[in-house]
Parts: C-alpha cells; structure tokens; sequence
C-alpha cells in the first residue's frame, strides 16, 4: 500500500479514483483508511485551520440537508452527531 511505503517521508494524498478503502468486504470497507487516513492525509502540511475538519464544517454549513451527499460523503464524512 502506498501509504505504508511512502508516508514516513513523503506527503501521501489519497486519489479518489484508486482502490483506496478497499477491504475484503469490499470498497470502502477499510476503516481505518476511511477514518484516519484519508483526513491525516488532507491534514498533512496545512494550517491547522485549514485541513480536512475545516473542509468538513464548510460543507457541513453548505448543505447541512446533505442533499449533494452520496454513501461515500457518507462514509467518510458522517452527519454531526455521528
């Protein structure tokens, strides 16, 4: 996996059109690639206000019906309160 081989000294971004996520119970299965890789990856070398959870606020404030959401937004980011 990319994230094992290069992470410790390179800056790993996850791709949304490779098979990251995927587990054998299928796509986007994997959790821990779900939970805490894809955000650290999107955290990595940004303002501390400007990484993945502020992403998350923003398009929480956007559409807070989360009609532009699918099962991934879903898996990735879940509703507050989640």
């Amino acid at each position: 996996m990319i994230i094992n081989n290069y992470a410790s000294y390179a800056g790993v971004r996850m791709e949304w059109s490779k098979g990251w996520g995927y587990s054998a119970e299928g796509a986007w299965q994997n959790q821990d690639i779900l939970r805490n890789q894809v955000p650290r990856s999107y955290n990595q070398g940004q303002p501390a206000d400007q990484g993945w959870e502020s992403a998350v606020r923003t398009l929480e404030k956007l559409d807070p019906s989360r009609i532009y959401s699918a099962p991934l937004h879903d898996r990735l980011m879940p509703p507050s309160g989640v």
